[in-house]
């Protein structure tokens, strides 16, 4: 019996996790998704600026200073 009740606790505890997952994800990701297309929020910077030359850093020269203090 205590074994019985055991696996069904599991199984329904599993089934609890995926259930909070979705509903974070319907209720939270989504909607802000949502609102970010349509307020055109663009968060990791991904719109292509056309008077951009590169989208690479260009890299500063190594000075004698950094190599003394590097942090």
């Amino acid at each position: 019996m205590k074994k019985t009740f055991l696996k069904l606790s599991q199984k329904l505890s599993e089934l609890q996790i995926q259930f909070l997952l979705v509903l974070a994800y319907v209720l939270i990701i989504c909607p802000t998704s949502l609102l970010w297309k349509i307020f055109r929020k663009d968060p990791l910077n991904k719109k292509w600026i056309k008077s951009e030359r590169s989208y690479m850093i260009s890299k500063k020269k190594n000075t004698a200073i950094q190599f003394e203090k590097p942090y």
